[in-house]
């Protein structure tokens, strides 16, 4: 083995080196630096996310007050113009207007929905009533009664037109009543609650459809 001196060794330590940092330059220094690339890249992506967040519920927090009051008189008007209601419920809501004026009807019916055309109607979303035809018996007060009683029901209902044909101390009254929804589809269909449906009756009647 031939001998090396010691200045040969350091010349030969300092190649070795010197190879070792061309290799990891060459090889290893790339491919560390895409990764940090893309690392970088990806905070970068989720840092403006967490802007995009921040910026939403800032918004939302600013809002949230605005947004509060249009959810509560969304309700309101639900109350008074269900959304997506039917003649199911017309029956029902008729059913609560009878049992108020304590009378009762001989016949009734209830015609498709006929839509209203206002100026913010979308294929989607627009108010409509339904139309309600019936036969009643009643006195004088009663038909006072429905005139009043017009101004403060829940859900809204309007007097389209009035006959009256009188029989003694009681007249007999077609009536037809237009009731009134909207259609949402972002809102569920209207649901039968039996307690807040149902009035209890007022004639002392079993069935106020006779």
């Amino acid at each position: 083995m031939p001998n090396i001196t010691a200045r040969e060794k350091n010349l030969l330590l300092v190649a070795l080196i010197v190879v070792l940092i061309y290799s990891y330059w060459l090889l290893v220094y790339p491919k560390f630096n895409e990764k940090l690339t893309s690392l970088k890249n990806e905070y970068q992506s989720l840092e403006a996310e967490k802007n995009r967040y921040e910026s939403i519920i800032r918004n939302y927090e600013k809002n949230k007050n605005e947004i509060e009051k249009a959810k509560q008189e969304y309700k309101k008007l639900s109350e008074v113009i269900p959304p997506n209601t039917n003649a199911f419920f017309g029956v029902i809501d008729l059913r609560n207007i009878l049992s108020s004026l304590k009378v009762e009807t001989n016949s009734y019916m209830f015609e498709s929905e006929q839509k209203l055309t206002m100026e913010y109607n979308t294929d989607d979303f627009y108010p409509y009533y339904i139309v309600t035809r019936q036969s009643w018996k009643c006195d004088y007060q009663a038909l006072k009664n429905l005139i009043v009683l017009q101004e403060k029901f829940k859900p809204l209902f309007t007097i389209d037109s009035i006959l009256m044909a009188r029989q003694e101390n009681n007249v007999t009254l077609n009536a037809v009543l237009n009731f009134y929804g909207f259609k949402d589809p972002n809102a569920s269909e209207r649901r039968f609650d039996i307690k807040r449906d149902i009035k209890p009756q007022g004639t002392g009647k079993k069935d106020l459809f006779k």
